[in-house]
């Protein structure tokens, strides 16, 4: 078979010869009004339906008549659920309900106005500083789907949306594996290919069953030079065409073997990102914008308003000085019904840190998932802790970082504690109206290969307040922990009468004047009666 007639080839996605020509409309495919048929895809149908509560429109994709028997085909269908349920991130697409209906399976994912990265190649019609600020936003989304286990196998122009905001939104994740997992070849697909021959990897054309993330990367390899031509390539690359700084990054990506090109989706981000530091003052504007864009996705990253329990009212407030890059904090709510409270620093302070953020993100995400979904999971913090050790320690180049985690049992009125660089936790107690420290030192979490940490348990009682800060030996000396302790009791017992949120910016306004340049933040937990 010659090149030319390789890219000609059919692909899995694209079975439409297998499904009628005129497909029904139902009127409702589980909660979900249908009102028109957006697409026929190559195992699926996808509906325009309208959600039962908010009447928002949604994406219903069902299992194609064809194959609704198939229990192979079922499978791969209830694992695409699965994968867009774990890839909860900004830039790929959302779930927001699975299920059976009368004629099979469906999957309700969220309706995204835009239009496809492929019409913007054709048109030609994006700068290269822009061309850019997608690509960094799809590779945020691989670096978010690698941390999870998850290949996405069928990364194409077509399956990267552009929305009308300017956003990214990666979908179709009908072909997805979970790293984990040996897949099984799919029994209909003799004659074709899983993937799409433009953008498959060599080895993946070889063995599409057995891919690693390193076949993600090509693919977004290709889809960067052809975004940055303005031109489909169809398997011709002429890397002659791209300006000579970007050439490098590019061939690297797409090496035909997976051991020349980038170790990991990190490494690409930063190259992609050290490349417009360097493109010099005759581009200072689009430099300024691209940082401006990734601190868009930045945001994306925390939470500003921490909720987990309507026992909790969890307050954050930060400090007016210094830069926040390196800063990650959280609140989640496990289905075991506790309440887990997460505030991180990672070591460096400038741009690279929001790559740091992104990827403890999607650790923490991952060694947390089935403490989501599964009821009777038990949730053990050491365990959680020397997990994320391993793993920060163990990514190249590694991540060294202070973390602390509170986690609240409501049901016992108690509280465990665990900290990694920072000082200790505030425990005011109200019948008391004093303040007490809770000790739990640790050493920074990524910096040795494995850790014996300890953990502080103790009660507490309604009005009570907890506050978590990233206060260190690095930011503050040990010899102010006593007078900003002795502060923030003086603070509460002045402000009882007011909410814990006025609270908190009062604290944080009090101390500013006393703490160094770096951005300090409270996180401050209040037991409601």
């Amino acid at each position: 078979m010659n090149l030319e007639e390789f890219y000609k080839q059919t692909t899995l996605p694209n079975l439409t010869d297998k499904i009628n020509a005129k497909a029904p409309i139902p009127k409702k495919i589980g909660p979900y009004q249908i009102e028109t048929l957006l697409s026929k895809g190559g195992m699926s149908l996808l509906y325009l339906g309208l959600h039962p509560e908010t009447k928002k429109p949604l994406v219903i994709k069902v299992l194609s008549p064809h194959f609704v028997k198939n229990q192979e085909m079922i499978n791969q269908f209830l694992k695409e659920a699965k994968i867009i349920q774990i890839s909860d991130h900004p830039n790929i697409i959302k779930l927001f309900g699975q299920g059976a209906w009368e004629e099979g399976l469906y999957i309700a994912m969220e309706f995204i106005q835009g239009v496809s990265l492929k019409q913007f190649i054709l048109q030609h019609s994006l700068s290269t500083k822009r061309s850019l600020e997608i690509l960094i936003q799809v590779a945020y989304a691989l670096l978010h789907l690698h941390t999870h286990g998850i290949i996405h196998r069928d990364l194409k122009p077509e399956n990267i949306l552009i929305t009308e905001e300017g956003g990214v939104k990666v979908i179709d994740f009908g072909i997805s594996q979970l790293a984990q997992e040996e897949s099984a070849p799919l029994k209909f697909s003799k004659g074709g290919l899983i993937g799409t021959p433009s953008y498959m990897s060599p080895e993946q054309k070889n063995d599409p069953v057995h891919v690693s993330y390193a076949s993600d990367i090509y693919s977004l390899g290709i889809i960067s030079y052809e975004l940055l031509i303005g031109k489909l390539s169809f398997g011709k690359i002429n890397l002659s065409l791209l300006p000579a700084s970007l050439q490098k990054i590019i061939q690297k990506s797409i090496a035909p073997n997976a051991k020349d090109r980038y170790e990991d989706i990190v490494e690409f981000i930063q190259a992609l990102s050290l490349e417009i530091k360097e493109l010099g003052s005759s581009t200072s504007g689009d430099q300024k914008e691209f940082i401006l864009s990734l601190l868009d996705v930045q945001k994306n990253l925390r939470l500003e308003c921490l909720k987990t329990s309507p026992n909790l009212d969890i307050s954050l407030s930060k400090s007016k000085s210094g830069l926040d890059y390196n800063l990650y904090y959280d609140a989640i709510r496990l289905s075991s019904g506790h309440s887990l409270i997460l505030l991180a620093e990672t070591s460096t302070a400038n741009l690279e840190a929001i790559t740091h953020i992104a990827i403890l993100k999607g650790m923490i995400q991952g060694i947390l998932h089935p403490h989501f979904f599964e009821e009777k999971s038990s949730f053990n913090l050491l365990t959680f802790i020397t997990s994320l050790n391993e793993l920060l320690y163990n990514i190249q180049p590694k991540i060294e970082l202070a973390l602390c985690a509170l986690l609240i049992d409501e049901r016992a009125d108690t509280y465990c504690y665990l900290s990694c660089g920072f000082d200790s936790l505030i425990h005011f107690i109200k019948e008391q109206g004093a303040a007490k420290v809770i000790q739990s030192d640790n050493p920074l979490l990524g910096a040795q290969p494995s850790i014996s940490p300890y953990e502080t348990f103790d009660r507490w009682s309604d009005l009570d307040t907890l506050v978590l800060h990233n206060f260190n030996s690095k930011t503050i000396s040990s010899s102010k922990m006593p007078q900003i302790v002795e502060k923030i009791e003086e603070e509460i017992n002045e402000n009882l009468d007011i909410s814990n949120s006025s609270r908190s910016e009062y604290l944080i306004r009090s101390l500013d004047a006393s703490l160094d340049q770096n951005t300090h933040v409270l996180i401050s937990i209040e037991k409601l009666q």
